[in-house]
């Protein structure tokens, strides 16, 4: 018997398809740091072309007939043709990229090396495969499975070669490696084969081959069996033949056919299946893996089935039984290893960046049921920088969730991040999976929660904008749009914000907050209308266009139901020939400390105001225009105090007042007319009621 060493090949089709679609181990799409392998699953006698430029392989291609290596570097577009039965083809595109990096210099270049030029990897079953501890693995296409480098085994009694791809990373510098593991065989195994006069098969039917002989089983008689005969094979037999041309002495031969074997099967030390046979004399039975071809079988005592850890192989075997080198039956078997790392949960959320202007809606989802959903969630980090630029690198960020993880029911959880306060909420997502035996590595969400501060740049790009403070909004309508999702904001202002004609509406409680060279121009026939909400603007200049087509009174600001606030504001407006700054019904105006300059051929007025509050105080108001007024006063409560008010034209007045009650301190009101004028300064009609102190008059 004579004893050789060699290896079993099984390719592993682990998906067949009826179908005769190209499947392809090697190359992928993606950017590689070494020249790929190209290897297909095929078919004996079946025709594969290939090219590397994109040109028509079967007409310009090379012919496929076993693993290669792709000697191209840079953009590569790989068409591979198979010619089909009927001479038609069918065909496959992959694009990927190769930049060679060799890894010179550093601590991982004899690793890389032993795979960079060939493009694969040969690998001995038992032997170790060691991946350096600052490389990360994976037998997947999905990045987030990536194991850090550690040794690997396969089971030595692992009889099972293959091509297995791995993608391995050099995480911190983005340098990605593709290659082929091609794992052998490293027992040996017997081709031994006894010459015998009848077959076995099935285990229970045998079948004597050489009509020049006489057989017997066991105590039997002799005789020349023609037919097949089924045997009892939970026992032992023996099977006897000798010369048919009977003399004495002829050598009568036997065979002991052992009882029937149980195939069994176990688990080995490092996860992998090793099956064998259950028999009171383990060496009469070994195993072989069925092959339909004539080449020699390789006999084992056990055959081991095992892949690397981070990889999962499932598939169907049948294993040729034979006893004593003769062949006795077959066996179907199932097999699944799974080592592959549990699969991350995926965190997905409405943000698009790691910086939101809205609250943010996450999705933490498993791809399985079967598994179990642990979720870490930080206590909100408030940061006080209103105009920070936050990077996931700042070391506030830097905290692990260990002792926080809680199992939440079900493969999908949800929860709703908001911001705190005026200014930036940080918040840490943190999740695995468990299986039960091993969990996933742990996913991770970022993000930064800011409903309160937007910013605004008149150039910034509109391509980008988003309202952060590294993408500014740079138009009115998009930063409106988002403001007015939130509750209450401050938009930071660089540059000048112009507010285009037409109606501009406000619903959030908003705080306009500009540089200092910055100003807000309305546009002819521009408008913001403030609704159930308040605006809030200060230190700021503030100044409109005219235009011959605005003609009717458009306010600069529309307050409905809502609140103005002006602190240490310059306003500049000239109308066309009638306008107003403000007209504000059910609100509240509070002035404080301004300067306004209006001026209209016709009429110009700095309020009119129903049912509102009002409160000016210590700001300079003048109006040009022929008839000019400060405010209309209609049913409000209004505290002008501490203010000096000018009104120039043919003819005006400081306020008019109809129902409404107001107290006027400390003002001091003046007018300049260009004839003569009987009007007074304050109207009042009989509902009116108003109250004067110390006010000092001139000019009516």
């Amino acid at each position: 018997m004579k004893k050789v060493l060699a290896f079993v090949f099984v390719t592993f089709l682990i998906l067949q398809s009826i179908t005769a679609e190209i499947k392809v181990i090697s190359p992928i799409e993606g950017q590689w740091a070494n020249k790929q392998m190209l290897i297909l699953e095929t078919q004996k006698n079946e025709e594969y072309y290939y090219s590397l430029n994109g040109s028509d392989p079967a007409t310009f291609g090379f012919a496929y007939d076993g693993p290669v290596i792709l000697d191209v570097t840079g953009p590569v577009t790989l068409r591979i043709s198979h010619i089909l039965p009927d001479k038609s083809q069918e065909e496959k595109e992959i694009s990927f990229t190769v930049k060679n990096e060799d890894a010179f210099g550093k601590s991982y270049y004899d690793f890389v090396q032993s795979f960079y030029s060939k493009g694969i990897l040969f690998y001995s079953s038992g032997s170790p495969l060691k991946i350096p501890g600052e490389l990360h693995y994976t037998f997947s296409e999905e990045k987030e499975n990536f194991i850090g480098g550690k040794t690997l085994f396969l089971d030595e009694n692992n009889v099972i070669s293959r091509y297995l791809p791995i993608i391995v990373s050099d995480l911190n510098n983005d340098i990605n490696y593709r290659f082929i593991i091609k794992t052998q065989v490293s027992t040996a195994g017997v081709f031994s084969r006894k010459d015998l006069p009848f077959v076995i098969e099935d285990w229970e039917r045998i079948t004597f081959t050489d009509q020049n002989l006489l057989f017997k089983i066991d105590e039997e008689y002799w005789g020349m069996p023609k037919e097949s005969r089924l045997l009892d094979r939970s026992i032992s037999h023996m099977i006897y033949w000798q010369d048919l041309n009977y003399e004495p002495g002829n050598p009568v031969e036997y065979f002991v056919l052992p009882p029937k074997a149980e195939l069994m099967v176990q688990n080995t030390p490092g996860g992998g299946l090793l099956y064998y046979l259950d028999s009171s004399n383990e060496n009469d039975y070994s195993i072989c893996i069925h092959s339909d071809t004539n080449d020699s079988k390789e006999l084992f005592k056990k055959i081991g089935i095992d892949t690397f850890d981070g990889d999962k192989l499932k598939g169907q075997l049948t294993l040729d039984i034979y006893s004593n080198s003769l062949y006795q039956g077959s066996q179907t078997i199932d097999y699944n290893i799974n080592k592959a790392p549990v699969s991350l949960p995926k965190i997905t959320s409405n943000a698009k960046d790691f910086y939101s202007l809205e609250k943010v809606l996450v999705d933490i989802q498993l791809d399985s049921s079967d598994l179990d959903l642990y979720v870490a969630v930080s206590q909100p980090l408030t940061l006080p920088e209103v105009n920070g630029k936050f990077t996931k690198d700042d070391s506030r960020f830097q905290f692990s969730l260990d002792d926080y993880f809680q199992k939440v029911s079900g493969p999908d959880y949800k929860l709703t991040l908001e911001g705190i306060g005026e200014g930036a909420t940080f918040y840490k997502i943190q999740a695995y999976a468990s299986d039960g035996s091993k969990n996933s590595l742990i996913s991770e969400y970022n993000v930064i929660v800011d409903e309160y501060n937007f910013y605004y740049d008149l150039n910034a790009n509109p391509e980008l904008q988003n309202g952060t403070i590294e993408n500014p909004f740079a138009s009115l309508d998009k930063c409106l749009e988002s403001v007015n999702k939130s509750r209450s904001v401050c938009i930071h202002i660089k540059g000048d914000l112009y507010i285009p004609s037409g109606k501009h509406f406000i619903t959030a409680n908003c705080q306009l907050k500009t540089s200092p060279d910055s100003q807000i121009i309305f546009e002819p026939g521009a408008s913001l209308v403030v609704q159930s909400s308040s605006l809030n603007i200060s230190n700021t200049r503030i100044k409109n266009s005219a235009d011959s087509a605005y003609q009717n009174i458009v306010p600069l600001f529309k307050l409905e139901n809502s609140v103005l606030t002006l602190e240490d504001t310059i306003i500049s407006a000239a109308f066309e020939k009638n306008g107003t700054v403000i007209d504000a019904f059910n609100s509240v105006l509070d002035v404080d400390n301004c300067m306004v300059s209006i001026t209209a051929p016709g009429y110009a007025s700095f309020l009119a105001a129903n049912k509102s509050k009002l409160n000016i105080e210590a700001s300079t108001i003048n109006t040009f225009a022929d008839t000019s007024v400060i405010i209309s006063d209609n049913n409000n409560q209004t505290n002008l105090y501490k203010n000096t008010m000018k009104v120039v034209g043919r003819t005006g007045r400081i306020i008019e007042c109809f129902g409404s009650k107001t107290s006027l301190s400390e003002n001091s009101f003046k007018a300049q007319f260009t004839g003569k004028s009987n009007v007074s300064p304050v109207y009042t009609n009989k509902s009116a009621s108003v109250k004067e102190t110390n006010n000092e008059y001139t000019g009516f």
